[in-house]
């Protein structure tokens, strides 16, 4: 009997796949090559069902003889493992992204006088299309899941892109109108913004109502330094889902104990970090429970914080992305960018990577394009900015007795309704009262 290998998604399963399915059968045995949750994410999204849940649909369908696990894109490992007669795919991967595949897909098959049969494209019916007719009948939970769509395009996407900090809605607004693309919403400037130390003195709730300010002042995605989780898996799942009811885009957890320390705050013996299977736990248990399919996980890594150096960053890594994280965030605070570059070196681009070069910022910013790095996050200056401005001012206020030397410097009234959208309210007044 001849083989046919059919790769899918199988994510919400609709009558496209049943189609090719049923066409498939009339060459032979249908083995499935049914993509991993990696492989789906690296070009679409989060499934919404994880890979073990699709393959118990998958086994049941008429006509399947077989479902093997496809990890990559790339189809040609399954392909040399199984030297199928057939290869049936749907004739629209003929240009876009997975052109390349196809092109490779008969290559593979010349090796043993296999054949690619492409069939018409269901129209009308895909996955991505049923998910976007479900969140567009929701105006707000389309706007939610739209950030995290903008931001999990950002950091996947194929050019060096920028995050900036900002630490309460005016300092939002004022890093959107900017032109950046995205929000770094630090825990240190957060909790300095209020006063505390960065070490979780503010609680997770007192975070959230400085993120829902910050969410709804923008129309740009935040991501938000999570630190630990606050907590185990448990808390860590939790304030996930709060993010995600606040329209926040993603979260960033580090791989430390809880009560966090600052990164740059030197601790007798070193930083401790949390054991690797807790905090892949932890990720998972985020991953899983996720709602948004878009919602981003970052998990950072701390190794080279507590001088453990790239053997136990590699390692931690490899557990985090394999636990579902999306991103993986590489901390360092020595003065080049040495340890950004061996780890880059090793990581062969498994999945985006984000630096934050606070103590290596004389790096030209070519070199980190250069070497693969997806993302920079600008991680604490608009706070430290302002910190030196108004310690400035109140200075000169203070010792003059007079504010006429500084209204010139200084940002006028008029800024401050502008940023608020306070004319708005008066136009608004008219309509309404």
């Amino acid at each position: 009997m001849k083989t046919i290998y059919v790769g899918m998604s199988a994510d919400i399963v609709h009558h496209g796949h049943i189609n090719l399915i049923n066409k498939a059968s009339q060459y032979g045995d249908v083995i499935i090559g049914l993509l991993s949750d990696d492989a789906i994410n690296s070009y679409k999204r989060t499934p919404i069902i994880n890979y073990d849940n699709r393959e118990k649909v998958v086994k049941e369908m008429k006509h399947v003889k077989k479902v093997i696990k496809q990890d990559t894109l790339d189809y040609t490992k399954n392909l040399m493992l199984i030297k199928p007669d057939y290869v049936m795919h749907a004739d629209d991967w003929k240009e876009g992204p997975q052109r390349q595949t196809r092109e490779k897909v008969i290559e593979t098959l010349k090796k043993w006088n296999g054949q690619l049969v492409e069939i018409p494209y269901t129209n009308g019916v895909s996955t991505t299309a049923i998910i976007n007719k479900i969140i567009n009948t929701d105006v707000v939970r389309k706007s939610y899941i739209n950030k995290s769509k903008l931001l999990r395009e950002l950091l996947f996407s194929d050019k060096l892109e920028f995050i900036m900090e900002a630490h309460n809605g005016m300092s939002a607004k004022i890093v959107e109108k900017t032109g950046f693309k995205a929000i770094w919403g630090s825990g240190l400037c957060l909790s300095a913004s209020l006063g505390v130390r960065d070490s979780n003195e503010a609680s997770w709730s007192q975070v959230l109502d400085q993120l829902e300010y910050m969410a709804n002042a923008v129309d740009i995605p935040i991501l938000v330094d999570g630190d630990t989780g606050f907590g185990n898996f448990n808390n860590a799942r939790i304030f996930c889902r709060k993010l995600e009811e606040r329209g926040i885009g993603g979260v960033c957890f580090e791989d430390k104990l809880f009560p966090k320390q600052n990164s740059f705050v030197e601790v007798e013996g070193g930083q401790k970090l949390a054991n690797i299977d807790e905090f892949a736990g932890k990720i998972r248990a985020c991953v899983e429970h996720r709602v948004n399919p878009y919602f981003v996980i970052v998990a950072r890594l701390e190794s080279f914080i507590a001088g453990k150096g790239l053997d136990d960053a590699y390692k931690r890594a490899i557990a985090y992305h394999k636990a579902g994280a999306d991103v993986i965030l590489v901390h360092s605070k020595i003065s080049d960018c040495s340890d950004i570059e061996k780890f880059m070196k090793k990581w062969d681009n498994r999945c985006p990577i984000v630096i934050v070069p606070t103590t290596y910022g004389t790096t030209p910013t070519n070199h980190f394009r250069n070497i693969g790095v997806n993302n920079i996050i600008w991680a604490n200056h608009n706070l430290r900015t302002s910190i030196t401005a108004m310690e400035k001012l109140c200075k000169e206020i203070y010792e003059t007795e007079t504010v006429s030397n500084v209204q010139n410097n200084i940002a006028a009234v008029k800024d401050i309704f502008n940023y608020t959208k306070t004319p708005q309210l008066k136009i608004d007044e008219k309509k309404y009262s």
